[in-house]
């Protein structure tokens, strides 16, 4: 009788042990089935799973709500991050969208150990690791088409994100005096003739 009473709790051990692993499977090909077309699964190629402590606890913007990419921003996020030879870890799916008062978006994407900001739809961005981007923020600069102006000459857009402590940034020309501008929820943004670069004040 005992040695029966063995028998049936060990099938009973090895058929809840195979119900688990099928339950498993199951899970992970309905999440691969309603994945979104073009997606990053989190975790693929090294991925976070989450923003960084170190990363929330320095910029604001990054502690506030993911938003959804748009397909054509997704798609082109994907490109850039097939070209790129980092191992940035960045997850899509934690981007956060950057407004400005010029009426220009873009987007702020963490990664593992990463934070990389891309302007607009053709990928124009830059990426540094967690602790350059504390120390020094990022900016994209970008070259703007010509305009129905062209006496004006060559516009250059500045767009870049620093930590809380920062409240204004030195804008540094290839030539000319430098000028402030705000930071106003981590984003600051400049426009100009000539090439700049931005140079982050802590505490100002």
């Amino acid at each position: 009788m005992t040695s029966q009473r063995s028998v049936r709790k060990a099938w009973a051990v090895i058929l809840a042990t195979g119900l688990v692993a099928a339950l498993v499977v199951s899970c992970a090909l309905v999440a691969e089935r309603t994945r979104p077309k073009g997606s990053l699964p989190q975790g693929a190629s090294g991925a976070t799973f989450h923003v960084e402590p170190r990363q929330a606890h320095a910029f604001a913007i990054l502690r506030g709500r993911a938003e959804r990419l748009s397909p054509s921003m997704r798609e082109a996020m994907l490109h850039m991050l097939a070209a790129s030879s980092l191992p940035l870890g960045l997850n899509l799916n934690l981007s956060h969208r950057i407004r400005t008062r010029l009426g220009i978006t873009a987007w702020v994407v963490p990664g593992d150990g990463y934070i990389c900001v891309v302007q607009d739809a053709t990928a124009t961005s830059a990426c540094d690791s967690t602790q350059g981007v504390v120390e020094n923020g990022i900016s994209v600069l970008k070259k703007l088409p010509p305009t129905s102006a062209p006496r004006l000459g060559p516009r250059y857009l500045l767009l870049g994100m620093a930590p809380d402590d920062v409240r204004i940034v030195r804008i540094l020309p290839d030539r000319g005096q430098p000028t402030a501008v705000p930071v106003q929820q981590n984003v600051f943004v400049s426009l100009s003739s000539t090439p700049v670069r931005a140079a982050v004040v802590h505490g100002g």
